[in-house]
């Protein structure tokens, strides 16, 4: 070799060597500084980065130690939004030269911890202005891609305390049992709406994350309290991890629990168990073709939630084969629920305990109405038999509309036979107290069914019709009824009832033990039946009571206070045939709706008037209400013959003859008061 060659080669070989050298002891941490403020900027956060190293290959691997992004201006300095104690990653640039997309083959973090929390004002820390995953498919082309994915040790904490959340999580992957590539898998417990809470969720690998043609799976299991949700399903938006179609599995002691989880208001039910087909995709979310069970009760239906406006709009189609009327009873500030159903939960049984002995006979539960103002819905529910322990119900329909925290439900149907209960609530919850106003008709309900269905002594039949309307307001039953006006107008007729009750309505005491022991009753024909009430300040007060048997006439006055539960009410009989006892002194019936008292006014005996005279002088006022009574019992009733008959007999009678007082025993309870609103 020339002199010249050896001086080309040395010159070759020395540069050579200081670019082996530079490589080998380069300190890539003078690019620290470019790299934070390269990701300051993409993130929009403050980015430290603790140590850089590069090794050089066909594909690169970046090594970064203690790498930090702070939080927002708001938050106290120095605190970090995620720290990340070590990353290490190959960058395939090859393919970035080609398409211009990132791609890391591989990609591993050590001890990731992220720290999500909301300031005072309730403003979240995880929320990047300036880093929003791209929804067109021209961006979503160049968003960086990872092929293998390695978490070791990973911890997030949520902290928010303005929905008295905190929850701690730790994440990993870990690898496929049956070989495949490794599933991501978070795992967290500790407080949810102030209750406690657990999950875990499984997610596929990156790979299948990747291929458009398989379905990425997800495996979720929440509890919160002892309400449990599992969800299985895919992912249906892959660039930005939205949406999902799979089956959810939904359990729980209390529909009513679900709300800091759905943000619906459901109403208090008995434990639960349904399960159906979840599907969720931009804001709309659907729950369909599920089916399962409410306390005692089936349950099957679908509906929509559409959560894109101000508030949630719920649609919805509910059904049943079997519903237990009890089931219900949280609709209207009850404990729901059979006491003695199999499911029934503790609380359910102390509170059955607690009805035997609590004096009061209405729910006074208040319904968190205001809730309301929540949502908007739209829903039909419809019950093919309906089961109660003390009301003989056929079926119900119902068609609820719920717009602006007014709720309107027309119809509320109910079957009794041949009968039925046609009802409208207008419940306006934009205000508190909210207000109602209820009106419900009553047509051909057999007298017969309701008896038997709460009575082993007493017996009888016939047709019952009327209406019933009220306005008032408050937040449970009990409110409502004792804050309310209103009237009521019931009428029976072609029936029949009980020698038994006759006799006890006219005192004769003996005659009525030797029924009620020899089982010899025997009954007595209902020409009519008129209870015509109005009602103030939830006080009802008789206008006009009359029982037209074939054996005896009883008229009543009186009254029953809804406010405080009691009640002043006096009977009179006026037989038509003379009898052995005759023996007809007034009964009174005081005491509260829980225990109800009757007594005999012995000193109040005296001359009778005829029973068409008192008919008359009692049912004139009352042929304003034949247009009521024909509707509820149609337009050949008896009653409506009656009260023209009365009405014409009582011409002769004194105008100024006034109707028999209410019972001397008891108080008046708007005598002396002012009225509670």
């Amino acid at each position: 070799m020339s002199r010249r060659g050896k001086i080309w080669l040395g010159v070759v070989g020395g540069f050579a060597a200081l670019v082996a050298s530079i490589v080998v002891f380069f300190d890539w941490n003078w690019f620290r500084p470019y790299a934070e403020a390269q990701a300051a900027a993409e993130l929009g956060r403050p980015v430290r980065i603790g140590h850089l190293d590069v090794k050089l290959a066909r594909e690169p691997t970046i090594i970064v130690d203690r790498f930090e992004i702070g939080n927002p201006p708001e938050f106290p300095e120095g605190s970090n939004l995620a720290e990340f104690e070590r990353m290490v990653f190959t960058v395939d640039l090859n393919r970035y030269w080609r398409t211009g997309v990132l791609f890391f083959p591989e990609m591993s973090v050590t001890r990731p911890v992220l720290k999500l929390e909301t300031d005072a004002a309730g403003k979240p820390n995880w929320v990047l202005d300036r880093f929003k995953p791209s929804t067109s498919e021209a961006n979503a082309a160049t968003t960086p891609e990872i092929g293998r994915l390695n978490v070791e040790n990973g911890h997030v904490s949520l902290n928010d305390p303005k929905s008295k959340t905190s929850v701690d999580m730790s994440v990993s992957t870990e690898p496929d049992p049956k070989g495949g590539d490794s599933s991501i898998v978070i795992r967290g417990k500790g407080r949810y709406a102030n209750a406690r809470t657990q999950f875990e969720a499984r997610a596929g690998s990156l790979a299948a994350f990747r291929d458009v043609t398989v379905r990425y799976p997800v495996d979720l299991i929440w509890e919160v309290g002892n309400t449990r949700a599992h969800i299985v399903g895919t992912v249906l938006n892959r660039t930005n991890l939205a949406g999902i179609d799979g089956k959810l599995e939904v359990s729980g002691p209390d529909m009513a629990l679900l709300y800091p989880m759905t943000g619906i208001p459901w109403p208090s039910t008995p434990p639960y168990k349904l399960a159906g087909h979840l599907w969720h995709s931009g804001t709309l979310v659907h729950f369909d073709k599920f089916d399962g069970r409410v306390g005692s009760s089936d349950f099957t239906g679908s509906l929509a939630v559409d959560t894109g406006g101000p508030r949630l709009v719920l649609t919805g189609e509910f059904a049943s084969s079997k519903t237990v009327l009890a089931d219900l009873a949280g609709f209207v500030g009850g404990e729901p629920g059979k006491a003695e159903a199999k499911n029934a939960t503790p609380q359910r049984k102390a509170a059955a305990q607690k009805e035997v002995s609590d004096p009061k006979a209405l729910p006074e539960k208040k319904v968190g109405l205001e809730r309301l103002n929540e949502i908007d819905a739209h829903v039909i529910y419809r019950v093919r038999r309906l089961e109660s322990d003390y009301l003989p119900l056929d079926d119900l329909t119902a068609k609820l509309d719920l717009v602006n925290g007014r709720l309107r439900l027309k119809p509320l149907n109910f079957g009794i036979g041949k009968g039925r209960i046609a009802a409208t609530v207008d419940l306006d919850a934009r205000r508190m107290p909210a207000r109602w106003d209820i009106d419900a008709d009553f047509r051909n309900i057999d007298l017969k069914r309701i008896l038997q269905k709460n009575s082993s002594t007493f017996d009888g039949a016939g047709l019952v019709g009327g209406r019933a309307q009220i306005v008032s307001t408050g937040q449970s039953a009990a409110d409502v009824l004792g804050n309310g006006d209103g009237h009521l107008t019931l009428a029976m007729t072609s029936g029949q009832i009980s020698a038994l009750l006759t006799e006890l309505a006219g005192l004769d005491f003996l005659e009525a033990l030797g029924f009620a022991m020899s089982g010899k009753d025997k009954q007595f024909g209902i020409r009519c039946m008129v209870l015509d009430a109005g009602i103030q300040d939830g006080v009802l007060r008789t206008n006009s009571l009359v029982l037209d048997t074939t054996d005896t006439n009883i008229a009543g006055t009186g009254w029953v206070s809804f406010r405080d539960e009691t009640l002043g009410i006096k009977l009179e009989a006026h037989p038509k045939d003379p009898s052995l006892l005759s023996f007809r002194a007034p009964v009174h019936v005081s005491g509260t709706l829980k225990n109800p008292k009757v007594g005999i006014d012995a000193a109040a005996t005296g001359a009778r008037v005829g029973a068409m005279a008192v008919l008359g002088a009692l049912l004139t006022p009352l042929a304003a209400l034949i247009p009521t009574i024909e509707l509820g019992l149609g337009k050949d009733s008896d009653c409506s013959g009656l009260i023209d008959q009365a009405a014409r007999s009582s011409q002769q009678a004194d105008p100024s003859k006034k109707a028999t007082p209410a019972p001397q025993n008891a108080q008046d309870p708007t005598k002396g008061q002012k009225a509670r609103r």
